[in-house]
Order: structure tokens, then sequence, then C-alpha cells
């Protein structure tokens, strides 16, 4: 991990090669492109004292989710360095850009098709004790060599074994509830997506009626 100063954080900021590609939730710039192929990620402190993030910062958590990924075999950013500024207690981590295009992008311009593949994506996750918390449609990348890149991985649980129902549950429910995918999953339907994870989960019949009745329950009365 590298120090860098506050000149030096403002200097990677205000560089002419550099562009704010999103903004966190208090419009602080939190991801830059740097000359059309880095991808420079931004971790604020936290505000509350009580945060996790002060014994485990969310950077390096990031940083040991992607090695993680990348050893079952799940592409993910390839960390290339690691730098923090200590005046402001922001974690900055850079990497290679990866090519391909967010599923929400090309579900809404006419490949809805693509959502089979998340479905048995998230099927081989939830098969291999993978809990990706933050998983959404703009949080997975696909690639011009029809694989997957898990792009947001903070919050990523590793089990030792597939996971349990209700793990499942759980993420399956967070999948469907983000906002922004709403008309996609409308349009493709829940019962669906739902078939094509079942084809890889390797459910017992009960557990998938169950599974599929929980869903449909939830997304009714939320």
């Amino acid at each position: 991990m590298n120090i860098i100063s506050h000149q030096a954080f403002n200097a990677i900021c205000e560089d002419s090669n550099t562009t704010i590609i999103k903004y966190g939730k208090v419009d602080q710039p939190k991801v830059f492109e740097k000359n059309g192929n880095t991808i420079i990620k931004l971790f604020y402190p936290k505000k509350s004292r009580l945060s996790s993030d002060r014994i485990w910062p969310r950077a390096l958590r990031f940083y040991r989710n992607v090695q993680a990924l990348q050893h079952h075999g799940y592409n993910a950013p390839i960390i290339t360095n690691v730098q923090f500024c200590p005046e402001l207690k922001i974690y900055l981590l850079h990497y290679p850009k990866i090519q391909g295009q967010d599923v929400r992008h090309l579900a809404r311009n006419g490949k809805l098709t693509i959502i089979h593949e998340v479905a048995h994506l998230l099927a081989d996750l939830h098969r291999n004790g993978i809990f990706f918390r933050s998983i959404h449609l703009e949080n997975l990348l696909y690639q011009p060599d029809g694989k997957f890149a898990l792009l947001d991985v903070t919050d990523v649980r590793f089990k030792k074994r597939a996971l349990s129902f209700y793990l499942r549950y759980r993420n399956i429910k967070h999948l469907f509830q983000e906002p922004n995918d709403k008309d996609i999953w409308q349009a493709f339907g829940i019962q669906h997506f739902m078939d094509e994870y079942f084809k890889l989960a390797k459910l017992p019949n009960y557990s998938r009626i169950l599974l599929s009745y929980l869903i449909k329950r939830t997304l009714t009365t939320s």
C-alpha cells in the first residue's frame, strides 16, 4: 500500500486525463477513469464511530474479495495499486478498465435474454458458497468473451459449502428489489428467472416451491 499526501490526492483528482464516471450518495466523486484505460475507485471514511470500516476498511475488504473471487474462477477487477491518504482517510484502488457492458444497459437495449445467464451465474455463485451482497444488474459486466465480471465486490461472503436456503432467499430478494431494474424484471418475469436459476441450483423440489413462493410474496407486499 502506498501512502500519499493531501496534495497528491488532489493532483490525482484534478488530472486533466482523469474523468469522474460515478458519484457517491453525497455528490462526492466515487469512481474516476484515467486515460480511458484505468479505473480509480475511492473509499471515503464512514462517519459513524461504530462502523466496522474503522477496523477493517472497505477498500481492503474489496481487495481481499477480488483475490478470493479470482481464486474461485470468477472475473473481478485486477488491483494494480492501493493508495491511502492519511490526512483525508481516503483509500484509492487502481485497476485496468474491464471491457464489456453492464447487464442493465444490455437488457434495456435489445438483449433481455442475457438475464438467463445472470440466473445461471447466481446459481453458480450460491452453489460455490458465495454471497454477493451488492448484486444488481449494473454490478455485472458482460465481457466480449461471454463471461461476467463482478464489479462492486466490497460486501461478499465466502462459505465453505453451498449457501443456505435463507441466504439464497436474501440474495435473490435483493437482486429483484433494486429500484433501477424494476422494468427489466417486469419484462423478463420473476418466475422465468427463478426457473432458470433452478436449472443449476440443484435444490430439492420443496425448496424450489418455497423459495419461489417467498420471493413472490415479498415482492407483492413490498
